[in-house]
């Protein structure tokens, strides 16, 4: 028979290993964004080793990555903060599993940080389409849709990760 509870605290730590994952793959595709995004290059942009594309639709990629790196990071933040509530009848043994070390157990202001930085980097990104689409009304609604869900995506992550009652300490 499974120890329920050593199945709770491996899946814990594993998805605080996640987490960390998705944040970083987040914040690395979303700078790139914003440097590939913001290049004056006329070249071929490779990126994630996929092959040589125009400029624009480099930066397209990065953002869909970094974008899904927040949905993914989302649904494994909301998974811990199941785990946790599920362990909440075992103070102890839930403080012993915080002490992983991980974005979801620093203290409160990193967590928030690193899923707020995402999307401030991106935001340059996004206005300058904006700017380029000035005659385009409906591409810019497509484009302020787009922005709304890639804020959406790190608010769930950050707000799933900020309730977390789980902080190393």
């Amino acid at each position: 028979m499974i120890d329920t509870t050593s199945l709770y605290i491996s899946n814990l730590t594993e998805a605080f290993k996640q987490i960390n994952q998705y944040l970083a793959v987040g914040l690395l595709t979303s700078l790139s964004a914003v440097v590939v995004g913001g290049s004056t290059e006329k070249e071929a942009f490779s990126v994630q080793g996929l092959p040589p594309m125009a400029r624009d639709t480099a930066t397209l990629v990065l953002l869909a990555i970094s974008f899904i790196a927040g949905l993914m990071g989302s649904y494994a933040a909301v998974s811990a903060a199941g785990i946790v509530s599920k362990l909440h009848e075992s103070p102890e043994l839930l403080k012993a599993a915080c002490t992983f070390s991980s974005v979801a157990t620093a203290p409160i202001g990193i967590p928030i940080l690193a899923a707020a930085l995402p999307v401030i980097f991106v935001a340059p990104v996004f206005w300058r389409q904006w700017k380029a689409l000035h005659a385009d009304r409906d591409a810019r609604k497509g484009l302020l849709i787009m922005f709304g869900l890639f804020i959406a995506a790190y608010g769930i992550l950050g707000k799933a990760i900020a309730s977390m009652p789980c902080r190393a300490s």
